[in-house]
């Protein structure tokens, strides 16, 4: 087996030290509102997103500003406390220029009074 060597800065990227989680403003989920939470997808940008729903909602990840969540392809998170990897292959790539990575929600049951409150890192 060949060894690698991990870098200070590899190692802050995967999480695994260094990375601290920064509240971020809370999103209005309600009534089917569709939300696009911006992310940097460069080398300084976050790796992780630890998220409360306070409903089931459709997701998915891309590096477009304003697609619209398909609910006959996107998947589901169901309410709840969640911490996934930020998918950080989207970018580079040909078409952005900005690093930019975003994340699409959409309620999956219009419900009033809504929030997807998270925290990246």
């Amino acid at each position: 087996m060949q060894r690698r060597n991990v870098s200070k800065e590899d190692v802050q990227r995967l999480g695994m030290s260094g990375n601290t989680f920064e509240r971020q403003t809370a999103e209005d989920i309600s009534s089917a509102t569709q939300v696009h939470i911006e992310l940097d997808g460069g080398p300084s940008g976050p790796t992780y997103i630890e998220f409360y729903s306070e409903s089931d909602v459709y997701y998915f990840w891309d590096t477009s500003p304003t697609t619209a969540n398909d609910t006959s392809e996107d998947l589901i998170w169901p309410s709840g406390n969640h911490q996934k990897v930020i998918p950080l292959g989207l970018v580079p790539d040909a078409n952005v220029t900005n690093n930019k990575i975003y994340l699409h929600i959409l309620q999956v049951t219009s419900v009033a009074s809504k929030k997807f409150r998270y925290a990246i890192g």
